[in-house]
């Protein structure tokens, strides 16, 4: 299933940065956390607060991911949107 979620905040790690979102299933509140290693530092600043897509498991919304990369969204076979690009754009 997909749906948005808020970044709520970001904690780093040596092998990369974890996004921790939160989302809303039948008006039920779902935190998780999804690791990236290779999202740049001016990106990850921009990503805190802001709502992006994430993909979760029908009957189970706390196993979740948030997409933020085009190979994230191929992993799952979805087209990567036009309006994530800037944070590739970003890190370049």
């Amino acid at each position: 299933m997909l749906t948005n979620a808020l970044v709520v905040r970001t904690e780093s790690y040596t092998a990369g940065t974890s996004f921790v979102f939160e989302h809303y299933i039948n008006n039920v509140r779902y935190e998780n956390s999804t690791m990236y290693g290779s999202i740049c530092v001016s990106a990850i600043r921009k990503i805190k607060g802001r709502e992006f897509p994430i993909i979760y498991e029908k009957g189970n919304p706390k196993n979740s991911r948030v997409l933020l990369t085009e190979k994230q969204f191929k992993k799952v076979n979805l087209i990567f949107p036009d309006s994530l690009q800037w944070i590739s754009e970003t890190c370049n």
